[in-house]
């Protein structure tokens, strides 16, 4: 018999691991029919050059989301500013090793200070305020994004929550149940993470990726997690320091702009 062409031959191969793995991911429950890899572990999906160093800018840095953002960013060699609105709120051990700018996220003219020229992506990881606002969130991205584009940056990668649902979903009674309790629980918080996402569905000409938690906590970073699709309800956990870590990862993806995914264990 003629030997088949290398190329082919490798071919083969890798529709028989891509075929085992599906089986693998539907034994565990972790398979989606929408994103295939990249519903599993992270270590699964892997980001090419997600490791190159950055000029970014973190809006909402000191709180437990953004500070673990910070802390990491840092460790990768990223080139860090940051808006607050109280310099002193940021951890003393990095004052020094990023550029600092006071104001408010709601304030024009302190956003387009924040984007010093070079800067090439945007983390937001604005979330709960002691004091909420109406629509803030959706207010603060609406500037932000207004800001980019002047400065002509396309990276926007934002912190979002798993009640502002997508069309990709997997809708089921715990996913209904956990939308329920915010709605009454933080009805503002849930509206304001609706709107922030329906507006942003119609920003094509930013390079925009939302990553949906639905219950955060704080706790060192396992590096395994997943992202994507899945079914999630009120057991869908993830560390602060993991988010983080996704967040940072997804700098440099394209295969998820234009996406707002659930991250959970």
């Amino acid at each position: 018999a003629e030997m088949e062409p290398l190329s082919t031959t490798a071919q083969k191969a890798r529709a028989s691991r891509k075929l085992m793995l599906v089986s693998i991911l539907k034994t565990f429950g972790c398979y989606s029919s929408v994103y295939f890899i990249r519903t599993a572990t992270f270590k699964l999906y892997t980001i090419q050059d997600w490791r190159n160093e950055m000029k970014i800018t973190i809006f909402g840095a000191t709180g437990s989301l953004g500070t673990e953002i910070l802390q990491q960013a840092l460790e990768q060699g990223h080139e860090v500013t940051v808006l607050v609105r109280n310099a002193k709120s940021l951890p003393v051990q990095y004052r020094d090793k990023i550029a600092v700018y006071q104001g408010n996220a709601l304030n024009p003219a302190d956003v387009k200070q924040a984007l010093p020229e070079g800067t090439e992506a945007v983390l937001f990881a604005m979330g709960i305020l002691k004091d909420p606002q109406h629509g803030v969130c959706t207010r603060a991205t609406q500037i932000i994004i207004d800001a980019m584009r002047e400065a002509n940056i396309k990276r926007f990668v934002y912190c979002s929550g798993a009640n502002a649902a997508t069309e990709l979903d997997q809708v089921t009674f715990g996913s209904r149940l956990l939308a329920f309790i915010g709605r009454k629980l933080m009805p503002e918080v849930a509206l304001d993470k609706i709107t922030q996402y329906d507006y942003l569905l119609q920003q094509k000409d930013i390079d925009w990726i939302g990553v949906r938690p639905a219950i955060m906590k704080k706790g060192p970073k396992t590096g395994e997690y997943r992202f994507g699709f899945d079914k999630y309800g009120l057991r869908s956990v993830i560390r602060f320091s993991d988010c983080a870590e996704l967040m940072l990862k997804l700098l440099n993806d394209q295969q998820w702009v234009h996406r707002a995914a659930v991250v959970q264990y």
